[in-house]
């Protein structure tokens, strides 16, 4: 998975100034998924965790130091259309929990692009409360949702929700 946000980084980074004064929440950048800020946020936390490209890296940081405010509205803006995503997989799932189970492995992802979002602007975080007790009731302890090579980069504490199975 790292190789692939590597790649991914390498084709966002030259792009993501432009991207971060835009009015885009979504930018194509000709492969997928396209660049926000979470899937940024994502791609270059896969990587650091595989002690990833360190120019690439240092890129990031630096943009994030001169684009401050640019940076923390993309956060912002992007959270709320991935909270509206988020809340609508969990309804669906509460719902129907037997339908919409199977799809937790790839849903969580916007959860996991929350939390990492909410980490960029202040006061993002206690929007997840009401949503994570829903989830929390819906769900059981197991495994590492995305595989043995991903663990490393998604602690337990700070990412509960991908070390849980939804109950049938």
């Amino acid at each position: 998975m790292a190789s692939n946000d590597l790649r991914w980084l390498q084709a966002a980074v030259p792009q993501l100034k432009d991207y971060l004064l835009s009015n885009e929440i979504f930018w194509n950048i000709g492969i997928d998924p396209q660049l926000t800020l979470g899937n940024l946020l994502l791609a270059e936390t896969q990587v650091k965790a595989a002690g990833g490209d360190r120019r690439l890296l240092t890129e990031i940081a630096a943009q994030k130091k001169e684009w401050p405010s640019a940076w923390q509205k993309k956060a912002e803006r992007e959270f709320g259309s991935r909270l509206r995503q988020w809340t609508q997989y969990l309804a669906e799932l509460s719902e129907h929990p037997s339908r919409y189970a199977a799809q937790y492995k790839t849903e969580v992802r916007v959860r996991t692009l929350l939390e990492l979002l909410a980490g960029e602007a202040p006061g993002l975080s206690s929007q997840l409360a009401a949503l994570d007790s829903k989830l929390k009731e819906m769900t059981t302890s197991g495994d590492f949702v995305w595989g043995k090579e991903s663990e490393k980069a998604f602690p337990k504490g700070k990412y509960w929700f991908l070390w849980v199975g939804v109950k049938q």
